[in-house]
């Protein structure tokens, strides 16, 4: 199931971004949000409903969203009038500039011009144009320009320029909140996205390793073999009863060498198995290899190879788990344990499951995903 979910994430965040080049970025997110939410309802309406009524109920949601997306269509087509009304505005020919002898013809023409500007943002050309000084003509001389008529042909050309501008501000500031809040939409279906990803990546690792299966202690207890479940329980009673508490607690300003105190083999194997069930592998194999090369007891050097032995079978790593077993039976301090048994059968489980999966072609797999009856059988296989 957690593939059909990955699967439909992934899909939705794809169609994104040609749907962003065929239509606006508004209408790109809702689409794919609405193809995550239309998959993510099939499969819970399914199971309680017929197929004509799911079918009937994403008709009306498919309609009501195709109304919705022509509603966001709109305001794009209406604002994309508009920048055609104002460039036919702004690209209407410029009249020549009236002669200095005429000055009634540049009051004519100033309400044309003025009925797009805001009056805050031009001056006023009335007042300039009754200026007495830009009136005067007729004091030039033929070959001299006058510096007043110098001002009014600035004052004509500049006005569809500064009417170009005041029209480009007052089309940018209505725009600048919308693609502000798609971004911001954007952003957040993306992060949920990540997060229903990461969120299944987490169950499908939870689902993939339940909990560590030791079948051969399974199946001894099955076949009347239970001698030794008394000495499991003894060790851990002893494992917890002899751990060294400090004797002394250093005083405040005397930090030595002394006040570091390392920790017991008894310490070490607890450590071991607490990383166990946390499924953190490495760090339980690191303690259980400082358990075998820091003591000399039998009862620690047994739990720990046992334990060693159980997390390299359920990693699939099999030769490694009845090698171990193999270096220990020799020492001579676990020759004559009793629990020396039970370690001969596991090793033997051990080398039938590895021929059972050569043979199968089933490969090292980890123990949880063996089959039931290849681990049956090399269990009898081991008996014999």
């Amino acid at each position: 199931m957690w593939i059909y979910w990955v699967t439909l994430g992934s899909v939705s965040a794809i169609l994104y971004f040609p749907n962003k080049r065929l239509f606006s970025k508004k209408i790109a997110l809702t689409s794919s949000v609405a193809i995550f939410v239309l998959g993510a309802l099939y499969p819970l309406l399914q199971t309680k409903l017929f197929l004509w009524q799911v079918l009937l109920i994403f008709g009306c949601i498919i309609t009501a969203l195709a109304v919705y997306f022509g509603n966001l269509q709109q305001p794009d087509n209406t604002s994309q009038t508009a920048e055609d009304k104002t460039v036919t505005v702004s690209g209407k020919p410029e009249k020549s500039p009236a002669p200095l002898d005429e000055p009634e013809i540049g009051t004519e023409e100033q309400p044309e011009f003025h009925q797009y500007i805001d009056k805050a943002v031009l001056p006023d050309l009335a007042v300039s144009d009754t200026n007495p000084e830009l009136l005067t003509s007729g004091t030039t001389k033929p070959g001299e320009v006058n510096p007043n008529a110098i001002t009014m042909e600035q004052l004509t050309v500049t006005e569809p320029v500064q009417i170009e501008e005041v029209a480009a501000t007052a089309e940018v500031i209505p725009e600048q909140t919308p693609i502000e809040d798609e971004s911001t939409e954007e952003e957040l279906v993306e992060e949920s996205v990540k997060k229903l990803e990461e969120e299944l990546a987490e169950e499908a690792l939870s689902e993939e390793v339940l909990a560590e299966a030791d079948l051969t202690d399974d199946l001894l207890i099955q076949a009347n073999l239970t001698e030794e479940v008394p000495l499991h329980a003894d060790v851990t009673q002893e494992v917890v009863s002899e751990e060294d508490l400090p004797e002394e607690i250093p005083v405040e300003g005397e930090l030595t060498q002394e006040a570091f105190v390392e920790p017991s083999p008894q310490d070490l194997l607890a450590e071991g198995l607490r990383q166990v069930r946390l499924k953190n592998y490495p760090e339980a194999v690191r303690h259980f290899n400082q358990v075998v090369t820091s003591t000399t007891e039998p009862e620690l050097i047994y739990m720990a190879v046992s334990k060693l032995s159980s997390v390299y079978q359920h990693l699939g790593l099999y030769p490694l788990a009845a090698q171990i077993i193999k270096a220990f039976m020799e020492q001579p301090d676990l020759k004559n344990h009793p629990g020396m048994n039970h370690l001969e059968q596991k090793m033997r489980f051990i080398y039938c499951l590895t021929e059972l999966l050569d043979s199968h072609r089933l490969g090292h797999i980890p123990y949880d995903q063996v089959p039931e009856s290849v681990r049956r059988e090399a269990f009898i296989n081991s008996l014999k």
